[in-house]
């Protein structure tokens, strides 16, 4: 992150955050092929599509993410961290857990909360509507299909350093 980010504090580093997820969806429109000129939101907060190119973004202090596509897309990106027991349980029901091979909580807390954040976005719903997000299928290296209403989505995922992105 650019050393005069670092030193922003409160909405300033979030908006400077969020202009740097803005420039990584120009990077990503830009080698698509399609030049996107504006990103904006509704009045909601939802990413307004430009002729036709819809957009998603997604920062935290020391990552931006940012993706283009044809047909509704989402993205998240988290740090993988220790998280507590009960935040796990709020976010990670027992039979998500058991749809995982591999036994560490951590790497299963971030996969399936990043995936379904970049879900909920690709929908343009909130943070409220997390619990209508299910992890249904485990892919390993290929990622997590979840269910939201009546369509499965496949959730793509990728490590960087201590850092997990989710990309429908």
């Amino acid at each position: 992150m650019p050393e005069s980010v670092q030193k922003l504090k409160g909405r300033h580093r979030v908006s400077a955050l969020s202009r740097l997820a803005r420039q990584a969806a120009k990077v990503s429109s830009m080698k698509a092929g399609v030049n996107v000129m504006q990103f904006e939101k509704t009045e909601s907060g939802v990413p307004r599509p430009f002729e036709d190119v819809f957009w998603s973004v997604s920062h935290k202090p020391g990552v931006v993410a940012g993706v283009v596509s044809r047909s509704p897309v989402g993205i998240d990106v988290e740090q993988v961290r220790p998280v507590s027991g009960r935040l796990f349980e709020r976010i990670v029901t027992p039979e998500e857990q058991s749809r995982f091979s591999s036994p560490d909580r951590e790497q299963i807390f971030f996969r399936t909360f990043t995936a379904k954040e970049a879900v909920l976005k690709r929908f343009g719903r909130g943070i409220e509507s997390l619990s209508m997000v299910q992890a249904v299928e485990d892919k390993g290296e290929d990622g997590l299909v979840l269910a939201f209403g009546d369509e499965n989505v496949r959730v793509c995922q990728f490590y960087l350093d201590d850092y997990i992105a989710s990309v429908t």
